[in-house]
């Protein structure tokens, strides 16, 4: 049994921090704007990603009052209950892969999603993890030219899909697919037992033949220099 005295600590430490918290100074609204200023200011595009359950209803108003733009992607989720089949098309193979063939990754990742350059890095950054328990990454090629690629990170049972992506010739020859494919069981063989994505309208189709279901709306903010609209 805890000691009861450790009950006063507690109570009056979230007493102290839901008080301060309610000081205008600590708002949602006003610390939105402060973050979202340097971006402004000097005109880079930015994604704000929140939670279902976070602040989405308190920041709506004031992103969008600041010229964001409202999307809400899908949450699927899936209990696969074996290997999805990747159905595989001639020429196509797809595979775990690290260290050098890691840029092959982070090509198709900013041409797939028509990122700038200057993302290269910070990608690069982001493969590092590989290697790590929590992180798979997949590479797809067809007829040998590097196509396609996503990532898996590791919770306890459940394995996130990011970063799957095709590149634009290599559409509609179920790339996506294998990659998605090849992530989960990848995932399942280290003990994930369910699947968790976030999804673009065109990728949606492609996760639900493959079992994967929506359950919920991720709320995202997005900005684009008047110049890149």
């Amino acid at each position: 049994m805890s000691d009861p005295r450790s009950v006063p600590v507690e109570e009056n430490l979230e007493s102290f921090c839901r008080t301060i918290a309610a000081e205008p100074v600590f708002t949602v609204g006003r610390r939105a704007r402060e973050v979202v200023a340097p971006y402004l200011e000097r005109g880079l595009p930015f994604l704000w990603w929140t939670t279902p359950s976070g602040h989405a209803d308190e920041l709506r108003p004031v992103l969008t009052e600041l010229g964001l733009q409202e999307l809400a992607v899908p949450g699927m989720y899936l209990e696969p209950a074996g290997p999805l089949d990747p159905v595989l098309s001639e020429g196509i193979e797809v595979r775990q892969v690290a260290g050098e063939e890691m840029g092959e990754s982070v090509d198709v990742m900013l041409a797939g999603f028509e990122m700038p350059e200057f993302m290269r890095e910070p990608f690069h950054g982001m493969t590092a993890l590989v290697g790590a328990v929590e992180m798979i990454q997949v590479t797809a090629w067809l007829n040998g030219r590097a196509v396609g690629c996503g990532s898996a990170w590791m919770t306890a049972d459940t394995v996130g899909l990011y970063n799957i992506t095709t590149l634009p010739s290599a559409r509609r020859r179920g790339v996506g697919r294998a990659v998605t494919a090849a992530l989960v069981n990848a995932a399942m063989e280290r003990g994930a037992t369910r699947a968790i994505l976030h999804t673009s309208e065109e990728g949606f189709p492609v996760y639900q033949r493959l079992g994967f279901e929506t359950v919920c709306q991720v709320p995202q903010f997005g900005w684009l220099p008047p110049d890149e609209d």
